[in-house]
């Protein structure tokens, strides 16, 4: 029963949107300071702040619901930078 009220309700948007949104944002923090390309890591923190936002904001204004098109957009153009540079140390050796 609570399952299916979970998938039915906007709670699972917040799951899935917001946790995922605060840790791309506290990845791309660490990444600063890191190895990776300053690049990624602002696209990281841009992510994340988006993910925010649209769980946020479209609770409050509707119209900023289409940002987490963006966001997911951005998510996944993020995940093939780190995956790319993930590739590129596990072979310089």
């Amino acid at each position: 029963m609570y399952p299916s009220a979970v998938l039915e309700s906007s709670l699972l948007f917040v799951y899935n949107t917001l946790t995922l949104s605060v840790g791309i944002l506290m990845i791309g923090l660490v990444m600063l300071k890191g190895i990776f390309n300053k690049s990624t890591a602002y696209l990281g923190l841009g992510t994340g702040i988006l993910g925010i936002i649209s769980v946020a904001g479209s609770f409050v204004i509707s119209s900023l619901s289409v940002t987490i098109i963006i966001a997911s957009i951005l998510t996944t153009v993020w995940v093939l930078f780190v995956g790319y540079r993930l590739y590129r140390l596990g072979h310089s050796r």
